[in-house]
């Protein structure tokens, strides 16, 4: 059976899961905040869709945009199609002057196809809930001045996003999920660690793939703030490489999740509190014992739980992502 990528939301206008668009699975039923009975939307608007089938994902509006968007393109390439044509009619009987008119409208379409690349702007789509925000410390970041940015705070949760595009020597292997692991576990240091390394291709047939790492919030102060998540992901598109770079930091009051899974933890493996063997560990290797490891409660069923928790946000981004580009 395919798979229903469909996004349901919450109908009931008083709940802060309509008024963010928060988007549920196709297979959720019920609002995990008012309990009001979810409806199909479409992801982009968050209009209501009757219930076609898994294939109409989007509302006619979005998808009439979306083929607006394409249809540009492919009158640029139209063009470019009729000047092929001109350019042989113009060949006559006269091998050496139609040969002349090859040259140039050849060098004429090489111009509108370069003009057409600059023009044309790559980019990823992002969740709508993501505002975009200006940045003054791209020097400080390192980062190119056309990096677009983007932020969503919550009552427990604080998120930057940058966008902007890379070259392939530093983008991370789309097709080899252990060597981004083995890298990372050559290069992070006692406060890092690895909770997920993914690849594949997205909704449109784009590479893709990513990393999930976490550290602790101000590391060298004296009283804990919780944890701070960061996503990775590169995209090949159109032949240029976007790198999505997320920050997730828990806000307010943290370790909520940590807390309430430990004492579940705790229960089912029948330790006493105050013991933590089996608790962290490296989801990839059980021998690798250096850094800040994944705890139990940072595995992906849990994220239902919390769904506003910087993890579970991070992980819907990714989602998000993968589904939509």
């Amino acid at each position: 059976m395919a798979k229903d990528n469909r996004k349901k939301g919450c109908p009931n206008s008083e709940c802060e899961r309509n008024t963010r668009h928060y988007l549920y699975k196709a297979t959720d039923s019920y609002c995990t905040i008012c309990g009001t009975q979810l409806v199909f939307v479409c992801p982009k608007c968050y209009r209501k869709l009757d219930d076609q089938g898994p294939k109409h994902v989007i509302c006619s509006s979005c998808e009439a945009e979306r083929e607006d968007r394409k249809n540009d393109f492919s009158k640029q390439m139209k063009s470019i199609g009729s000047a092929i044509g001109k350019g042989a009619k113009s060949l006559g009987g006269a091998f050496s002057s139609g040969a002349h008119a090859i040259k140039e409208t050849a060098g004429n379409i090489k111009e509108d196809i370069e003009e057409i690349r600059k023009n044309e702007k790559i980019t990823l789509t992002l969740p709508d809930e993501y505002i975009r925000i200006n940045l003054n410390f791209h020097k400080e970041l390192n980062i190119p001045k056309t990096a677009a940015s983007y932020s969503q705070r919550t009552d427990s949760m604080k998120a930057l996003l940058l966008l902007y595009e890379i070259s392939e020597e530093i983008a991370m292997a789309f097709d080899d999920d252990q060597s981004i692991i083995d890298n990372l576990h050559e290069t992070m240091d006692e406060n890092t660690g690895i909770i997920e390394v993914g690849s594949g291709t997205t909704g449109s047939g784009n590479p893709f793939s990513y990393d999930i790492i976490k550290h602790p919030n101000n590391p060298d102060s004296k009283t804990a703030s919780g944890n701070e998540y960061t996503v990775n992901f590169n995209c090949r598109i159109s032949g240029h490489i976007m790198f999505l770079n997320g920050s997730f930091a828990e806000a307010g009051m943290t370790g909520a999740r940590d807390s309430s899974i430990y004492m579940v933890y705790c229960r089912q493996n029948e330790i006493e509190v105050g013991n933590f063997d089996g608790w962290m560990s490296d989801p990839y290797d059980e021998t690798y014992k250096k850094g800040f490891l994944m705890n139990y409660s940072e595995k992906k069923e849990f994220d239902t739980m919390f769904p506003d928790h910087p993890l579970s946000k991070a992980r819907e981004l990714i989602r998000f992502v993968i589904e939509n580009n």
